[in-house]
């Protein structure tokens, strides 16, 4: 399998997460809803985050930005 990354970082009010994937391979567009990277850009729009996928030049990365709340 392909490398992969991923990076997470707390703080008061937000988590944002990394994942990059090194090879660039991809496995479809997730068109439907609810699926694949548009189900995920939908639902971290809905708890008022943002989700970012897209190429590189090493790969695929996907950079979320979600609200958080320290318990």
């Amino acid at each position: 399998g392909a490398a992969v990354s991923v990076s997470v970082c707390f703080e008061p009010t937000r988590v944002s997460i990394t994942v990059q994937n090194r090879n660039g391979a991809t496995s479809g567009n997730g068109a439907a809803s609810g699926v694949g990277i548009k189900g995920m850009i939908e639902r971290a729009t809905a708890i008022g985050g943002t989700l970012r996928p897209g190429p590189t030049a090493a790969g695929v990365l996907v950079d979320a930005e979600l609200p958080y709340e320290a318990g």
